[in-house]
C-alpha cells in the first residue's frame, strides 16, 4: 500500500506521542509503587488507566493511516524513571518528590502535544482525539499542583 507523505508525517508524529504516552504510563506505574498515601496511589492508578486509553487511541489512529504502532518507551523516559528512583530514595517527603516528577513528566508531554499539533496537518478525527488528550494532560497538571500543595 502506498502511504501519502502527509499520512507519513501524521504517523511519525502519532508514534512520537505514543512513545511519550508509554513513558508516562511507565512513570505513573513506578510512582504508584513508591507512593505511600493510599488516595494518592488511587489517583495514580486512574492516571495509568487514562494513559493506557491514550495509547489505545493513538494506536488506532496510526492503524487508520495504514501505519504500525510501536508501543515502546524512550531512553529519555528510562533515564527519568532512574532519576525518580534516586530522588525518592534521597527525599524525606517521598510523595511530594514523586509528584514533582509527575508534574515534570506531564509538562513534557504537554509540550510534545503542542509541538506536534502546531507542526503537523492532522486530519479532523485525529485533531479531535489529540486535543482531548491534551486537555486531559492540562487538567492533570492542575491537579498535580493542588496535590503538591496538600503534601507540603
Amino acid at each position: 500500500m502506498n502511504i501519502s507523505e502527509e499520512d507519513k508525517k501524521q504517523i511519525v508524529a502519532l508514534q512520537e506521542l505514543l512513545q511519550k504516552t508509554c513513558d508516562a504510563l511507565a512513570g505513573y506505574k513506578l510512582v504508584k509503587e513508591k507512593a505511600t498515601i493510599g488516595t494518592l496511589k488511587e489517583w495514580l492508578d486512574q492516571k495509568m488507566k487514562r494513559r493506557a486509553h491514550f495509547a489505545t487511541e493513538l494506536g488506532d489512529l496510526i492503524r487508520k493511516l495504514d501505519g504500525t504502532p510501536v508501543a515502546d518507551v524512550s531512553a529519555l523516559g528510562l533515564a527519568h524513571r532512574g532519576w525518580i528512583d534516586l530522588k525518592s530514595a534521597l527525599n524525606t517527603n517521598t510523595d511530594l518528590a514523586l509528584m514533582e516528577e509527575c508534574l515534570r513528566g506531564e509538562e513534557t508531554s504537554l509540550e510534545e502535544y503542542q509541538i506536534q499539533l502546531s507542526q503537523v496537518n492532522f486530519n479532523a478525527e485525529t485533531k479531535s482525539v489529540l486535543y482531548g488528550q491534551k486537555e486531559s494532560i492540562q487538567y492533570a497538571i492542575q491537579k498535580i499542583a493542588s496535590i503538591e500543595d496538600l503534601l507540603q
